[in-house]
């Protein structure tokens, strides 16, 4: 069964972080919430949490942080590392991400997100 981000987790993280509101219809809000500027915000906010669905969506809006920095030329390598071991950490929490960004079924890496490579990395662990 796939996971989604749950309705309370993200009014929570609405709260938490200062995001904006989700609009009626939105059905990827924790894509479009994702900034690139804010990783650190996030990744702290990840590492002092302990709800899973809130762990769950940070790590959605974590990965779209990290996808726009690496189209950026922006990606701190340091916060990456962060983001890496709580992926590793917290695998099954996040399997269905992972495979998400991951796009297996793709061979050309230049057909698939700028983040692709880097969570295939973490698929081996």
């Amino acid at each position: 069964m796939i996971r989604y981000p749950t309705a309370k987790a993200i009014t929570s993280l609405i709260k938490k972080l200062n995001l904006p509101q989700q609009e009626p219809y939105s059905q990827d809000w924790e894509y479009e919430v994702a900034n690139s500027k804010r990783i650190l915000d996030f990744i702290e906010c990840y590492e002092n949490n302990n709800d899973d669905d809130e762990k769950f969506t940070l790590m959605m809006i974590i990965i779209g942080s990290c996808n726009d920095a690496l189209i950026e030329s922006n990606l701190n390598e340091a916060l990456w590392e962060r983001v890496k071991a709580c992926l590793v950490r917290d695998n099954n929490l996040h399997k269905d991400t992972i495979n998400y960004w991951a796009l297996e079924d793709y061979d050309k890496l230049e057909d698939c997100f700028e983040i692709t490579s880097r969570i295939r990395e973490i698929k081996s662990y």
